[in-house]
């Protein structure tokens, strides 16, 4: 036998509000549904699920109640008469069906949740986690339209076994490698966790027992020497591949810029300080960070050459497109692209360095030259604008480190003392 009952939320909001929640039992089952109703919980009677006549809006949320409580029991006298067996998911589909109209999947599903937070992301700025979160979520509708046939679910399908039907279409049918796979699974795992903190799902964590897929991928490196030898090339300084040198170059003079970054550079960026020190200063488009970093000779030479600014930037990557240009991320991508494509084919083979390049590989080689010459991580951390000393630590990792090389050899030389015993 189904119950269903009101509750309120234990949880209330900063003004002392709860949500209003269908509480539905069946066989030891239980599941809730949160309505468009707050409430103070002093105001609340247990015994009648309604608010007392001293709660200000009375009349109004008693009267809901009155018409939902009429929509629910109508919905579980239809299923308990029906021949299929009952459950309580089932039993809540329907009483969000019933509420909110036929063929709705409830008051916000999952896929409907997960594109309001995109647009979030997007709304802030964030285009880098809006692009990376965006084509995963889709990659997640498309298995659930291929595989379940709906567009959407309501928040407590999101199961273990769901998940893991996930993985195996991501593997099989996308033919995905492990780490794009880690990828799908970590962007979901993401807005499941932002779902059950706004009382979206009330069952157990669905990621609780799943490992999200990953593996070590060695990526290339440059090093300082490296740099040098990209530096050295003799090359058409009116040719394109020319200017991407210069903006690669740039960047990492600049104290390891990322290509966005490069790309929105302004004429206001570059300023002197109070001593009369030229620097750049910028605020990173990715991480929202503050950087002023002192502008070197080699990367004042770099801005010498431009005898004219490319309004607004400094550098003529988006010289044809305006700021406020609705199209500017693409533009920029676009540019990013390119850049790539003439590190990789046109710049590295002239070098003989054999390895695949992109832009953001200044970055790194900045990285790990200020932590040779600095040795101090968390220096280094401030001075990228990373968030934590852990990320720093991912951009040094694969360099080759022979700082002490010299105390090994010492060690072991001729000369050492023999280790006392």
């Amino acid at each position: 036998m189904a119950s269903v009952s009101f509750v309120p939320r234990s949880r209330t909001n900063s003004q002392g509000k709860a949500v209003v929640l269908v509480r539905i039992t069946h066989n030891y089952d239980r599941k809730f549904l949160s309505l468009d109703l707050r409430v103070d919980p002093d105001y609340w009677s247990k015994k009648r699920q309604r608010v007392t006549s001293s709660h200000v809006a009375h009349t109004k949320i008693n009267s809901r109640l009155a018409e939902i409580e009429k929509q629910v029991q109508e919905v579980v006298s239809r299923l308990e008469a029906s021949p299929s067996s009952l459950t309580a998911g089932w039993l809540k589909d329907e009483i969000v069906k019933e509420i909110k109209g036929e063929g709705s999947e409830g008051p916000e599903g999952f896929i409907d949740f997960a594109e309001r937070k995109l647009k979030v992301y997007k709304r802030q700025g964030q285009t880098g986690t809006h692009k990376a979160y965006t084509s995963n979520i889709r990659k997640f509708r498309d298995f659930l339209r291929e595989e379940l046939g709906k567009t959407n679910i309501p928040f407590h399908r999101i199961t273990p076994a769901l998940i893991q039907d996930f993985r195996a279409y991501c593997y099989e049918v996308k033919k995905n490698k492990t780490n794009t796979v880690g990828k799908a699974l970590g962007v979901l795992r993401t807005f499941v966790r932002k779902a059950m903190k706004e009382g979206h799902l009330d069952q157990e964590y669905p990621f609780r027992h799943i490992t999200v897929d990953s593996e070590e991928v060695e990526k290339e490196k440059l090093t300082p020497r490296e740099m040098e030898k990209i530096e050295a090339l003799d090359l058409d300084p009116d040719s394109l591949t020319a200017e991407v040198r210069r903006w690669f170059l740039f960047a990492y003079y600049a104290g390891g810029m990322r290509f966005s970054d490069v790309a929105t550079l302004k004429p206001e960026h570059i300023r002197s300080d109070e001593a009369g020190q030229k620097r750049v200063y910028y605020r990173m488009e990715k991480t929202e960070g503050l950087v002023g970093v002192p502008i070197i000779p080699e990367a004042q030479e770099i801005l010498d050459y431009y005898d004219q600014t490319f309004d607004p930037w400094v550098f003529p990557i988006l010289k044809d497109v305006d700021e406020g240009a609705a199209d500017l991320v693409e533009q920029k991508e676009a540019k990013n692209a390119l850049a790539n494509k003439y590190l990789s084919k046109y710049i590295l083979p002239k070098t003989e360095i054999d390895k695949h390049v992109s832009f953001h590989l200044s970055r790194n080689a900045a990285a790990w030259r200020l932590y040779r010459s600095i040795g101090d991580l968390y220096k280094v951390m401030k001075i990228l604008g990373h968030s934590s000393v852990t990320q720093t630590e991912k951009y040094l990792k694969g360099f080759e480190d022979d700082s002490l090389d010299d105390d090994f050899k010492s060690a072991f030389g001729q000369n050492s003392a023999p280790a006392s015993r």
